[in-house]
């Protein structure tokens, strides 16, 4: 695993202890001066990612849906996590 992803996956996991995400596209595009950083699932359909690309929203890519899931025991997956 390269470093980089594993930091990421590092801040995505102190974020979800702390009740810090929020789920989902809409979430992302709604949430304007609260959001700290955006990670979108490395399977995540190209429209999604071309949503965040012509608003300008720099994200960061985790492991596929399924993998976050479960690793984060999420019990739905989701393409797109917010931390506020």
């Amino acid at each position: 695993m390269k470093a980089e992803f594993k930091m990421s996956m590092n801040e995505f996991e102190e974020a979800i202890k702390k009740n810090k995400v929020l789920f989902g596209i809409r979430q992302a595009l709604k949430c304007n001066k609260k959001k700290k950083k955006v990670f979108v699932v490395s399977d995540a359909r190209s429209e999604t990612i071309k949503l965040l690309e012509e608003k300008k929203i720099p994200f960061e890519f985790l492991k596929p849906k399924l993998d976050v899931a479960r690793e984060f025991e999420i019990s739905f997956e989701s393409e797109v996590f917010t931390i506020t």
